[in-house]
């Protein structure tokens, strides 16, 4: 998946600041996303540059974000996501 400029919405900042990255907190409504988006796609690969994030970082950002519930959207319907748009 690759990274784009997304069109406002907000993250709870602590929630993507439990990510353990040293991330800043941003100003604009957009920017938290972004950064959310760069915690994750980095978490765990020394080389990446946070444009890109693979597979096994999405799920841990859906659940982060609350994306997922465990009963209405599960780790495979976000796995199943993921494929369809990368």
């Amino acid at each position: 998946m690759v990274l784009t400029d997304w069109g406002g919405g907000v993250l709870d900042p602590p929630a993507w600041q439990r990510a353990g990255s040293g991330c800043q907190e941003a100003s604009s409504a957009s920017q938290p996303l972004l950064e959310a988006f760069r915690c994750f796609a980095v978490h765990g690969d020394t080389r990446a540059t946070g444009k890109e994030m693979h597979g096994k970082n999405w799920p841990k950002l859906c659940k982060d974000c609350q994306v997922i519930d465990g009963k209405n959207v599960t780790v495979t319907d976000a796995d199943i996501v993921f494929s369809k748009i990368k």
